[in-house]
Order: structure tokens, then sequence, then C-alpha cells
């Protein structure tokens, strides 16, 4: 999950992080409508002028190309950091592997000769992910666990098959994720996230308490394009402008 949450919203995180009896593929999971081809998610620095908010400075943009399945084939990352003269840039591609079953299980860095996240699944829904170093030895693991084909419980492991954190997630009568309880190593409550949502089934709030990094992020959106989908957004943080993220989506 490492590189969706560089391409998705808090929608898709919430979203898939819920799952469901029959998996969803990408664009389900980030409730994107349509028959789409490609995507491309611009994000900024906002910046107030004359009451309202405007782009700033772009720090990151992703380039996402979708298979006919709706499934990611290829993620193309750029992220900035600074601004002018100054700004450094990061820029990262991946592509995705599936079974025949049309399920992913992996991904690979451009450059590299093997992919560093695996997964496995159990039922058609994923039970395991996977992270491997250069030389191919396993940097960490994750493994899921379901309730009525919704996730109940998530464990994460360090190299040596620790347990170093887990989470347990509780779901709406939509199957919407609305709380995600972390807990350390020990079992000892460590921090918690709660969701709300709109009419749309997009998250409109997410707040983390708990733990030594507490925030709350409220999300507006703007504009939809032909199909329905949003196509900006301004996200903010504690009640200030944090960012903007703005879509343009590509239809077969």
């Amino acid at each position: 999950m490492k590189i969706y949450k560089t391409l998705l919203s808090l929608t898709a995180l919430a979203l898939g992080l819920s799952s469901c009896s029959k998996p969803k593929n990408d664009l389900q999971t980030d409730s994107i409508k349509g028959n789409v081809t490609k995507m491309v998610i611009g994000k900024y620095q906002p910046v107030e002028k004359n009451g309202q908010i405007i782009n700033g400075n772009m720090t990151s943009k992703q380039v996402a190309t979708y298979n006919e399945d709706g499934n990611v084939t290829n993620l193309d990352n750029t992220y900035i950091y600074g601004a002018g003269d100054s700004a450094e840039v990061s820029h990262k591609i991946y592509t995705f592997e599936y079974n025949a079953d049309g399920q992913k299980v992996s991904i690979k860095e451009s450059g590299s000769k093997q992919p560093f996240e695996f997964f496995k699944y159990e039922d058609r829904l994923v039970s395991e992910i996977t992270y491997k170093g250069d030389a191919g030895k396993v940097s960490s693991t994750v493994k899921f666990s379901y309730n009525d084909g919704l996730i109940s419980e998530v464990n994460y492991y360090n190299e040596t098959g620790t347990v170093e954190r887990k989470e347990k997630h509780l779901q709406n009568s939509k199957g919407l994720v609305e709380e995600i309880d972390s807990y350390d190593a020990n079992g000892s409550a460590a921090s918690k996230i709660l969701f709300t949502y709109n009419n749309d089934g997009l998250v409109d709030t997410y707040k983390q308490t708990g733990g030594s990094y507490a925030f709350e992020l409220e999300q507006k959106y703007f504009n939809t394009d032909k199909e329905g989908n949003w196509t900006r957004n301004v996200t903010y943080k504690d009640h200030k402008p944090y960012e903007i993220t703005e879509r343009t989506i590509t239809y077969k």
C-alpha cells in the first residue's frame, strides 16, 4: 500500500482498507466512474489571494495508466521539493503485474531487477503484502484479516517476522471504514483515525488522535467532468488550506 497512498485519495484509502466480498478494481477503489485509460494527478501548495485559494508551487505529479479491468498498470511519479532554481526533483516509475485472474501480484520500480512489493490472496481478497529490498530479502510484511469480506484487522511485521503494529478496523452500514484503531507491539493503544463521508461516499473528514502526531483533515471537492468525477480538491489541515489536488481523467 505504500504506492497507493501516493496516488489515491483519502477516499481510496478508506474504501481500499474496507474492501468487500467482491474485490474492487483500482478505479472502483478510488470512486472513479467511466471507462478510464489514464489519470493525471497534480498536487500544489495552496495560496490565498483576494479571498480565493489558488495553485501555488507544484509538489507532485502522478500519471496512472489503466488496463481494461480498471487496474493501474503503470504509475509515473514526480515529486518536487522546494521551488525555483533550488528545487529538487525525484522521478520514479512503477509497473504493476497481474495474474490470469486479474489480481495484482507485484509492483516493480523502473531500473530494478525484481519487484519490491508482492501480494497474496485468500478467497479473492488480499491476505498478505510483502516488501523486499534490492537483494530480495524481506524488509516488512502486512497481513490482513476479514469479517464478512471487510477488513477487520491489519498486522504489520518487521524483517524478522516480529509484530510492530496492529490495526483494528470498524465500518459503517455501507462498508466504509469509519474508525481505525492502532496498537503498538505490546498491545497498547497508539492512535485512532476517524473518517466521515459526504453524500457521494467521498471522505469528508479524516481525524487522527493520540500518539505524537494528532491532526484533522477536511476535504472540499470542486468541479466535475463529463462522467461526474471530481477534478479539483482542497485539503484543509486543522482548518487551514494545506494542499490542492487536480485530476485530469482520460476516457476510452
